[in-house]
């Protein structure tokens, strides 16, 4: 069987009489207590910060906040990458090595997605809605149908250099097909909104991903718990994301379909 492992840092050693003798209340846990207050508070302040931030540069700029948080998504999508592909040799799965190539993709789609963004100018603007749709749910099915096949790498092999060309052949293909071929299904039609085949698309996305979820934790025991704990609570808080996406893309298409300016 083979076990992902991650690596962390040493567990510090329990204060006890002998390394503190002056320390028998547990007095170094409560000066440590502050300080991890301190930081607690911190972190919460610079997430409502930037919270704020957001919110105020959407009210702003829909087009300028929405290449912004679709940058860091797709830098998120390219570090995991580069982690995974830089530790391959001790990961102790192929399956983490599957995953992190194929996120290197995802992020690609995405990264075009935001490019063809309507307002950015790169696309005409009759059409930009449609194509920047199109990425975005070719992303959505790439990322979902990467994360249900991992589960099923576990106790199997895959080589890196397979996996990177039949994901570029994979990426390609849905490119092609988009902004070459235009046979992809339209998915965004302007001053109607968006079509069946997205609406649908994101439930059979957020049933793939469910899938996936299932399937992972059936195989739990083939993973480091850390790992599977982590990956687990991603793809849950994915479903989510999507249903509540869909939900209110629904209800104000236009809000993620804004006129370009004149």
């Amino acid at each position: 069987t083979i076990r992902a492992r991650t690596y962390s840092p040493l567990k510090r050693s329990m204060p006890s009489e002998h390394n503190h003798p002056g320390d028998r209340n547990g007095l170094s846990e409560l000066r440590e207590s502050p300080r991890t207050l301190r930081g607690v508070l911190a972190a919460a302040t610079t997430v409502a910060v930037a919270l704020a931030g957001l919110l105020l540069l959407s009210r702003l700029d829909y087009v300028f906040f929405h290449s912004a948080v679709e940058l860091f998504a797709t830098a998120v999508a390219w570090g995991l990458f580069l982690l995974v592909w830089s530790s391959r040799g001790f990961l102790g799965s192929d399956a983490l090595t599957f995953l992190g190539i194929s996120y290197f993709f995802v992020g690609l789609l995405g990264l075009v997605h935001t490019l063809a963004y309507k307002g950015t100018g790169l696309f005409p603007a009759e059409t930009a809605g449609d194509v920047a749709t199109q990425l975005w749910i070719a992303a959505r099915y790439l990322e979902a149908s990467s994360l249900l096949l991992f589960p099923w790498l576990l106790d199997r092999r895959a080589r890196p250099d397979v996996v990177l060309a039949a994901c570029t052949a994979a990426t390609g293909l849905l490119l092609a097909s988009i902004l070459s071929w235009r046979v992809f299904p339209t998915c965004y039609l302007e001053g109607e909104g968006l079509t069946p085949f997205k609406i649908v698309s994101e439930y059979v996305i957020c049933a793939i991903l469910g899938a996936a979820l299932l399937s992972l934790l059936h195989r739990h025991r083939k993973l480091d718990p850390s790992v599977c704990q982590l990956l687990s609570l991603a793809i849950g808080l994915a479903i989510v994301l999507r249903l509540f996406h869909s939900s209110f893309e629904l209800n104000w298409p236009l809000r993620f379909h804004p006129a370009p300016a004149k």
